[in-house]
């Protein structure tokens, strides 16, 4: 979908830096993006590894070398992910803890942690610096952040980080011990998208920037082939995903659909085709689980808890 967002902007005239964790695909996807630009529109391609803080700083890095005083950042959309993967951990100790000593950004996190939220919200807070006056970040969510933060959810997220693998869903196990859930640490990773918009917003509140938290609708990409596989046997999937759920282009629009709506509307909001919807029942009701989860990613990407 990241590509179809890409195509879709630099169509509108929008200059474009897409950031990308494989070179060759990124390649591919810079050809089709200036394909389609119109108006005089460019697109850049730099690498970015959402699992990898140093990458995220390098290429946090680069923007605002391009960016300055005369040419602030006007968007950024929050979009890559993976969805309900088998637990993995990202390479080293916790950027907290790590013998004593500060470890890498992203370090030591449950992949789909890393890779959903907390590698962009490192990104986030780098480039914050360099948004226009009034710039717009959309942080693609989902509808499953829905019951995505349980009461111990924290305690839950300290499990899945641990450096021992979780026991599987289905694995035998001694009372009370951790399971590790690949859909439950997906829809948290979402939920903390969808709480990071208003938590974000509220931090920022000086300034004009509009963050929203934005849910695209269930797309046919090879993501969601990829979870439904596990239910439906490929050859009757394919045909079912093509009729049932959005094209790439058509969930394109319904992201970039949050940027008709006023600031004051969308400011913190959570929006599905355009309109404002309301959030799961924890983010709208406990501001202290929002600036809860605000710290703990703080933590784990070696910022202080502050906006920049």
């Amino acid at each position: 979908m990241g590509l179809a967002l890409a195509q879709l902007l630099t169509a509108r005239g929008v200059h474009v830096i897409l950031g990308c964790r494989s070179p060759e695909r990124g390649r591919a996807a810079l050809a089709a993006v200036r394909a389609a630009a119109r108006g005089g529109a460019r697109a850049e391609l730099l690498a970015l590894d959402l699992c990898d803080g140093r990458s995220v700083h390098a290429f946090s890095r680069a923007v605002r070398a391009r960016c300055g005083h005369h040419r602030p950042l006007d968007l950024v959309v929050a979009n890559a992910g993976v969805m309900a993967t088998p637990w993995a951990r990202t390479p080293g100790a916790p950027a907290a803890v790590a013998g004593g000593a500060p470890g890498p950004p992203l370090g030591g996190l449950e992949s789909q942690w890393a890779a959903n939220f907390a590698g962009h919200f490192l990104l986030v807070r780098l480039l914050w610096p360099a948004l226009g006056a009034d710039a717009r970040v959309l942080l693609l969510s989902s509808v499953a952040h829905h019951g995505g933060f349980r009461p111990d959810e924290l305690r839950r997220l300290a499990a899945d980080c641990a450096p021992r693998a979780p026991r599987a869903p289905t694995a035998p196990a001694a009372r009370g011990a951790h399971r590790y859930s690949p859909y439950a640490a997906y829809k948290r990773s979402k939920w903390a998208m969808a709480a990071l918009a208003p938590e974000l917003q509220r931090r920022a509140a000086t300034g004009a920037q509009v963050v929203c938290a934005v849910h695209p609708g269930l797309v046919d990409t090879a993501l969601a082939f990829g979870f439904f596989r596990r239910f439906v046997p490929a050859p009757l999937l394919r045909p079912l995903q093509s009729a049932l759920l959005r094209t790439p282009a058509d969930a394109a629009r319904a992201v970039l659909a949050a940027l008709a709506l006023p600031p004051e509307t969308a400011a913190g909001a959570y929006v599905v085709d355009g309109r404002v919807e309301r959030a799961d029942r924890v983010i709208v009701r406990s501001a202290a689980a929002r600036a809860a989860v605000w710290d703990v990613a703080s933590a784990h990407v070696g910022l202080p808890a502050g906006t920049g």
